[in-house]
C-alpha cells in the first residue's frame, strides 16, 4: 500500500542552505498604504463617535467591529479539505517528512488538481522540511510545495 509504505532516505550531513535564487514578492506603494489608510479611517470614526457623547447600538467603536462593518458580505464556497490517517513512524525523521510531502501532494492533486499543496508544521519539523526541499528542489522544492509554520508558531511570532 503506497500510503503506509515509508521508503528509507538519507538526508545529507553537510550544511544545507537555501537556494541562491529567491523569489521576491513585489508590493506596490498602494498596497503598502492600504492598512494604514484603513486604520486612519477607523481612528477618525472613533473621534467622531467620542464627540457624539452617547453611542447608539449601530455605532462601531472597536477596530474589529468597524472593519467588519466595512467588509462586503460575500458568499464563499466551503474549502475542500481532507484529513489523512496517522502514521506509526516518528514524525521527526526525514523519511517520514518526505513520505508525508509525497502523500499530501498526491492527495491534493486528487482533491483539487493543479493546486499547490500547503503543509503546516511545528518549528523543528519545518526546519527539517526546508532542508529536504533544498536537497531535492526538482521533486519537493519550494515551487512544488508550500511549507509553513503551524498556527501556534505563527501566533507566538506575532506576540
Amino acid at each position: 500500500m503506497q500510503f503506509t509504505d515509508v521508503q528509507p532516505l538519507v538526508l545529507l550531513e553537510h550544511d544545507l542552505s537555501p537556494p541562491s535564487q529567491v523569489t521576491q514578492l513585489l508590493v506596490s506603494e498602494n498596497e503598502k498604504n492600504y492598512g494604514y489608510k484603513n486604520d486612519t479611517q477607523w481612528l477618525y470614526n472613533v473621534k467622531e463617535l467620542i464627540k457624539k457623547g452617547k453611542l447608539e447600538s449601530n455605532d462601531n467603536i472597536s477596530w474589529a467591529a468597524y472593519h467588519a462593518s466595512k467588509e462586503q458580505q460575500l458568499i464563499y464556497e466551503p474549502a475542500v479539505t481532507s484529513l489523512l490517517l496517522l502514521f506509526l513512524e516518528n514524525a521527526h525523521s526525514a523519511p517520514m517528512i518526505v513520505h508525508g510531502m509525497n502523500v499530501i501532494r498526491s492527495a491534493v492533486e486528487v482533491i483539487n488538481p493543479g493546486q499547490t499543496p500547503v503543509i503546516a508544521m511545528d518549528q523543528p519539523l519545518f526546519a527539517l522540511a526546508k532542508q529536504i526541499q533544498w536537497q531535492w528542489p526538482n521533486t519537493l522544492g519550494e515551487d512544488k510545495l508550500l511549507v509553513m509554520f503551524g498556527g501556534l508558531h505563527i501566533e507566538m511570532a506575532m506576540l
